[in-house]
């Protein structure tokens, strides 16, 4: 069954780069490149883990629970209109109905060349063409729950109900906001008064605290198709799956879905490469899996490269640019001292000693102390945005073991610091999924995001600029109308 499952996931992460060359990369290299990709593919599963534990008769309920969790998580999302979708869907339905539409390559805005991050839309778009008949949103919402899925079951095979214990608290855990807004606000008006400059400065600046430190829940919500691959490929290595030399050819199958959250799982490979490279040295980067994807990797950076209006691999951010202008002096460094140390220090205080020594918990430091120092020193904030998602999927996973073997040790530790937390799932499952959900036709057609129309060319607003492209060099890449 693991090997099976094994199978899948690399599948999953492996199919839209295999569409992506035969959608947007000469036949040649295209031809070569995915036989290579094939090929890896298939020596990287042959050397996958496939021992699990005894299957007992628990195990089949919490196994219904977790596809029954999973599914919530995703029909949060709103991808088929039964929730209210977010404003960020204005693109990404455009996107996803483009690619359903048209013939790949797509034209992007004004007729141009599109380069985006759209691998994740890619197989829900090829079966639309192949299956017309299925509404798109329905395999757009099939795909998102098979990714969640794979992911939820690489644990649940190997950790069994601790799965499905973590997924409640990745609900219930990682949202910086409620602290600063629920908790240090309240605490800064009682002490200098509401109208006091200090309290004023902390409302204007809250950008500055909460978003590098984006929560699970907004990261599925808002940028399913950036943290979905994510999700899975930590997933696929939490469970120990794959061998540690064979990681990074694995994290670049995501690039191409998002490169700033691979970006952002660098520290932890690199992390846990280092008792492999202390016991065999730098050769052990030379294996084929490795090779294989330093030669597919420069296809889908040139690609991405050739956006010239969202600037990729650092968005510019209008709020915290201006309110970069506007801060002044050190007020940025203790506003980022204090949403870190809202992070790291419950992890100090609830994780013992042998779970602050891992490869994760390290990874969780550099992504909280060090990606969010990108955006004040570049005025740019897509990489600590990203990464975050990153970080509390590692973070909530540690909380997860600690809580299983713990718990039972400090029961009044852990309810003060989920009861302090908890609200922001209580904003987002009843404020806004519970309570916007219908399945009545008219009430879906309100929730789905479609000032777009479908099409990306919309020059009178300011998103357009995302879709500004250069042509790419026509020896690679194949170019609309040629």
């Amino acid at each position: 069954m693991r090997r099976a499952l094994n199978a899948a996931t690399l599948l999953y992460l492996l199919v839209p780069n295999l569409l992506f060359l035969a959608g947007w990369v000469q036949p040649v290299v295209a031809g070569v490149v995915g036989i290579l990709l094939l090929i890896t593919t298939w020596y990287i599963w042959k050397h996958t883990a496939g021992e699990m534990a005894p299957w007992r008769g628990k195990d089949t309920l919490g196994l219904v629970v977790l596809a029954l969790l999973c599914l919530g998580w995703v029909e949060s999302i709103g991808l088929n209109g039964h929730v209210i979708q977010h404003n960020d869907f204005i693109v990404r339905n455009a996107i996803y109905d483009t690619l359903v539409r048209e013939t790949w390559p797509i034209t992007g805005a004004g007729g141009g060349y599109f380069s985006y991050y759209h691998a994740f839309w890619l197989v829900p778009a090829g079966l639309s063409k192949m299956i017309p008949w299925v509404d798109a949103a329905y395999w757009l919402y099939a795909w998102a729950y098979l990714g969640v899925l794979l992911g939820m079951l690489q644990l649940y095979v190997r950790w069994r109900w601790r799965a499905v214990l973590f997924l409640v608290l990745l609900a219930l855990v990682g949202d910086v906001s409620i602290w600063y807004r629920h908790y240090i606000i309240p605490v800064m008006s009682k002490l200098s008064g509401a109208d006091s400059p200090c309290t004023q400065w902390l409302l204007e600046h809250e950008v500055w605290f909460t978003f590098p430190y984006t929560d699970s829940w907004t990261h599925l919500r808002n940028m399913f198709n950036h943290i979905i691959p994510i999700w899975l490929l930590m997933s696929l290595l939490l469970a120990r799956g794959l061998r540690p030399h064979h990681e990074l050819c694995a994290a670049s199958f995501v690039v191409l879905c998002s490169p700033l959250g691979a970006l952002g799982t660098l520290p932890w490979l690199g992390w846990r490469m280092l008792p492999v490279l202390r016991q065999e040295g730098w050769r052990s980067l030379l294996n084929s899996p490795t090779m294989a994807a330093c030669l597919y990797l420069p296809l889908p950076l040139l690609y991405l490269a050739a956006n010239e209006g969202s600037h990729i691999f650092l968005s510019p951010c209008g709020i915290g640019t201006t309110e970069y202008a506007t801060i002044g002096g050190l007020g940025w460094l203790a506003v980022y001292a204090v949403a870190a140390a809202s992070i790291l220090l419950p992890a100090w205080w609830l994780l013992p000693r042998r779970y602050r020594s891992t490869a994760l918990f390290h990874s969780v430091y550099v992504v909280a102390l060090l990606y969010p120092l990108v955006w004040v020193g570049t005025r740019h904030n897509e990489l600590a945005m990203k990464a975050s998602g990153v970080m509390w999927f590692g973070l909530v996973w540690l909380y997860t073991h600690a809580m299983w073997h713990t718990g039972w040790r400090y029961p009044w530790r852990w309810a003060v610091f989920l009861l302090l937390s908890a609200p922001m799932a209580g904003v987002c499952l009843v404020g806004v999924c519970i309570k916007s959900w219908s399945l009545e036709p008219k009430t879906v057609q309100e929730h789905i995001r479609g000032e777009w129309q479908g099409h990306l060319n919309h020059p009178q607003d300011p998103l357009y600029t995302s879709f500004r492209s250069r042509q790419p060099n026509p020896l690679l890449f194949r170019i609309p109308g040629h």
